[in-house]
């Protein structure tokens, strides 16, 4: 799940950009996605977005939060089966 949500985000940033690419939250058990529309663009993303995140999800609930952590990166943080993985990608590196 964790490594088809980093290829499944690197699609959607290499074909419309990761300037505007907004904090991306998966919540796979409620089959719900959502956006932080109201990030601020000039911003680094973490705290906001994992904030954000901790604030959604339930108390031990999974979840894929994907973030633009440069402007070269985006970075994935998940919470699967109570344990937490991160994981700094960068564009265009398969």
């Amino acid at each position: 799940m964790f490594e088809q949500f980093i290829a499944m985000t690197r699609s959607i940033i290499e074909r419309d950009g990761l300037e505007g690419y907004l904090p991306t939250l998966l919540l796979p058990q409620r089959q719900d996605i959502r956006v932080l529309d109201d990030a601020p663009q000039e911003e680094e993303h973490e705290s906001i977005a994992t904030a954000w995140a901790a604030e959604v999800a339930e108390d031990e609930e999974n979840y894929l939060l994907a973030f633009r952590a440069s402007a070269s990166h985006f970075k994935v943080v998940a919470r699967l089966d109570g344990q937490l993985q991160t994981q700094l990608c960068e564009i265009g590196a398969a």
